[in-house]
């Protein structure tokens, strides 16, 4: 009894070790990827000023583009905001955020997923960017960016942006591997799952912060609202995607199209109408237990973010 008791108390440690390890992921994002764009502080080039060197692609259009004095201010505000609230290398929520603002407004863009190079070296990193008309824009902030890497960026943006999937094999130790694809995967989720991505980026108050500094801008400057996060996303089961059978009247309101009947299931929920949450970010529900299992080990222990600072495990100690 005492070794099984040891034993659940080890895979609790595990697991909150595994929800700080995301949190420095998603603060840092992959610094260890990019250590050829910082310098120590006696060496680093002078820092720049963003409304004196943000003003070229990749971080601004050209002003012979269409719709160019609506895209450039938006981009000098978002990432002056970006700065303020110290968000610096989460191209996934910045990419997928700027990517609504344009879209509210009637400008076409693509979120595209691949390899950033940052110097002349053969060193890549994971990444995602926006396309508009033919344009690659790149609105993430990097707050220890040196000059040299701005100039390298705006000197060879083609070269430096490749939609493919990225190629790791150069990485040589364990934790810049493992770093470098859980980077890999929270990219990929804010392109396959974006409401989701949304939602659990919304839990971080510098996030959340941004996310309605850009609402007002739109609104202010354009008077037009962002799309704002699918409110299926508070219903549906986050693994297999399917219904709290309890609320069907009400989900029903939500749904833009009719579903299967076996897209219904009961919920094992004290409250019928609606699945369980994770306990630690409070967003992401599950039907059942398995389904949070599966979840969690394919991609919720990255992406997961808790409300708060205090971070505990999203199973009980009592799970197997």
């Amino acid at each position: 009894m005492a070794a099984i008791k040891q034993i659940k108390h080890i895979k609790k440690q595990v697991k909150t070790t595994i929800v700080h390890s995301t949190l420095e992921i998603r603060a840092s994002v992959c610094t260890d990827l990019s250590q050829h764009e910082c310098f120590p502080s006696n060496v680093r080039s002078q820092m720049h000023t963003l409304s004196a060197f943000f003003t070229r692609q990749p971080f601004a259009i050209s002003s012979s583009c269409s719709n160019s004095t609506k895209i450039n201010p938006l981009l000098s505000f978002s990432l002056n905001q970006q700065k303020d609230e110290d968000i610096s290398r989460d191209p996934g929520f910045i990419s997928l955020v700027i990517h609504r603002c344009l879209e509210t407004i009637g400008i076409k863009s693509k979120v595209v997923f691949g390899e950033r190079k940052s110097d002349n070296t053969h060193s890549f990193e994971p990444h995602l960017w926006l396309v508009i008309d033919g344009n690659i824009i790149d609105n993430c902030y990097i707050e220890d960016i040196c000059e040299t890497s701005v100039r390298y960026l705006q000197d060879n943006v083609h070269q430096c942006y490749k939609e493919c999937e990225p190629d790791l094999s150069l990485l040589k130790d364990i934790k810049s591997i493992e770093q470098a694809v859980n980077f890999k995967k929270c990219l990929y989720f804010y392109i396959k799952k974006p409401d989701h991505a949304l939602a659990l980026s919304l839990n971080r108050e510098q996030y959340y912060n941004y996310y309605f500094a850009m609402i007002r801008y739109m609104h202010e400057h354009h008077n037009a609202a962002i799309t704002g996060v699918d409110p299926r996303v508070r219903y549906i089961c986050w693994y297999c995607e399917r219904y709290p059978k309890g609320g069907k009247n009400f989900i029903s309101d939500i749904l833009v199209q009719e579903i299967d009947a076996d897209q219904w299931v009961d919920s094992s929920c004290s409250s019928s109408w609606k699945f369980f949450h994770c306990k630690q970010c409070m967003v992401a529900s599950y039907c059942d237990k398995s389904c949070q299992r599966n979840d969690w080990n394919e991609i919720h222990n990255i992406t997961c973010l808790p409300r708060g600072s205090v971070c505990q495990s999203p199973l009980s100690p009592d799970d197997d």
